[in-house]
């Protein structure tokens, strides 16, 4: 996982750079390989299921793993807050970053709590509703920090220009907007997308 206050261009874009030459490396793919293969053969269960539910032999596990390294590798970055110039950096760059913002939350407990980004924001036809009682909106409603029924707000517009109020309400499965019920992070981007319609991602958390 990163930190926002790592430097892009310093720190996070030389460090990713890095692995990705290590892992388009054909050297490092055949090694991939080799260990995939190795593992695959100890797990006699696994290559069963291989066989059974996707239909690949043994004869054939070799070069379907190298077909998977073959693809282009998706970026994965988990990061507490996005520096200003971390979307830019990844909106360049030939492979798909995925930017994965992560919250922590601590009570005077001690306990900690981590919301990690919705699913439901990569797939194009995502659920409207979020039912998932392990949300960080669920417990933070358990332990009364929220209410059902309390509203929430934010204001967003591009840099410069006026800024659009937008209101929600708290539902005991996620916010409702516009009588549609989903998490927080889905709402937040429904409501981005009547300004911002290109706008893909967001936490909901987070969002200004």
């Amino acid at each position: 996982m990163e930190r926002g206050d790592h430097e892009t261009w310093g720190h996070i874009a030389p460090q990713i750079s890095k692995q990705l030459v290590a892992v388009m490396n054909r050297e490092t793919k055949n090694k991939i390989t080799e260990l995939c293969i190795a593992e695959i053969g100890k797990q006699k269960e696994f290559s069963k299921l291989l066989e059974s539910d996707l239909k690949i032999q043994q004869i054939h596990v070799h070069g379907f793993v190298q077909k998977i390294l073959e693809k282009d590798p998706i970026v994965s970055l988990p990061i507490d807050y996005s520096p200003s110039d971390l979307e830019e950096w990844a909106s360049m760059q030939k492979v798909d970053v995925q930017i994965q913002h992560i919250e922590k939350y601590m009570n005077g407990k001690g306990e900690v709590l981590y919301d990690f980004p919705d699913l439901e924001l990569t797939q194009e036809k995502e659920s409207l509703k979020t039912t998932d009682k392990s949300n960080a909106l669920y417990e933070i409603v358990k332990a009364g920090l929220l209410n059902v029924g309390d509203a929430v707000h934010f204001d967003y517009g591009p840099k410069g220009k006026l800024k659009t109020y937008f209101e929600g309400k708290i539902c005991s499965d996620g916010i409702e907007v516009d009588g549609i019920v989903s998490s927080a992070s889905v709402s937040a981007l429904r409501c981005i997308q009547q300004i911002s319609p290109s706008r893909t991602t967001t936490n909901g958390w987070v969002t200004p």
